[in-house]
């Protein structure tokens, strides 16, 4: 299983944009081992190594734009004992497709 472009492009955001290194450090090695779309959104359970730093300060998301999405979207990146666990996508509308073409994160 691999990251949607969409999934890569938030986790790489959220990598960029951490003020604890920990969480670049995990983005790094984190792969999506399940996913579910819902309809307005995506829930991709992630693996990490257990060994890896753990994250103490919550990082920023991003904020989905996408002409796919008409009001817009948001991101959320859960952590279980300091380690990523989920990544969260949504809609604040009524739909969410399984295939965004295009994006701008903020």
């Amino acid at each position: 299983m691999e990251f949607t472009p969409l999934e890569s492009a938030v986790l790489t955001w959220i990598a960029d944009h951490a003020d604890d290194p920990a969480v670049a450090k995990q983005l790094a090695v984190a792969r999506p081992i399940k996913r579910e779309f819902t309809g307005v959104g995506s829930f991709t359970a992630l693996e990490v190594p257990a060994d890896f730093p753990q994250v103490h300060v919550r990082p920023a998301e991003p904020v989905i734009e996408s002409p796919q999405l008409g009001e817009g979207g948001g991101s959320v990146l859960l952590f279980v004992d300091g380690l990523a666990q989920t990544l969260e996508l949504y809609s604040h509308g009524d739909s969410f497709p399984e295939q965004i073409q295009s994006w701008r994160l903020s």
